[in-house]
């Protein structure tokens, strides 16, 4: 993910097998569903590949909070652009209540799963090997 190709290439993907492929629910597929209600997430995932690509690349991603900020951050990018499209067809309120509030939960226990994961990827990777006694 530190390369500076992968946003284009998430973005280039995302593209291509949501207009082609039926990925969506109930197997739709096509620009309609794209420009639909919920096309501020589907451009957030896009934005959040990006911010989550250089947040990767900052020096706050070595640390274990550094690393939740950074995803849970990239959670807040898909979840905004959502909202701000969702609320054209509910309003506000309604889009809040239900396209952003049942999502903060999730949104900070992934994070923080993710954020140990890598810590202790990260610490595991910087010890020495031992040699096996036997």
């Amino acid at each position: 993910m530190n390369d500076p190709a992968y946003p284009a290439f998430v973005d280039a993907r995302f593209t291509y097998e949501s207009v082609v492929l039926p990925v969506f629910t109930g197997g739709r597929s096509g620009l309609d569903v794209m420009a639909g209600p919920t096309a501020g997430y589907l451009a957030g995932f896009v934005l959040a590949a990006v911010v989550a690509g250089f947040w990767s690349r900052s020096r706050f991603a070595d640390r274990v909070d550094g690393a939740f900020a950074g995803m849970f951050l990239a959670h807040v990018v898909i979840l905004l652009p959502g909202w701000l499209r969702l609320a054209l067809t509910l309003g506000p309120a309604d889009a809040y209540t239900g396209g952003v509030h049942p999502f903060w939960i999730g949104a900070v226990d992934k994070s923080l799963i993710a954020a140990l994961v890598c810590w202790l990827v990260a610490k595991r990777r910087s010890r020495p090997v031992q040699a096996g006694s036997g």
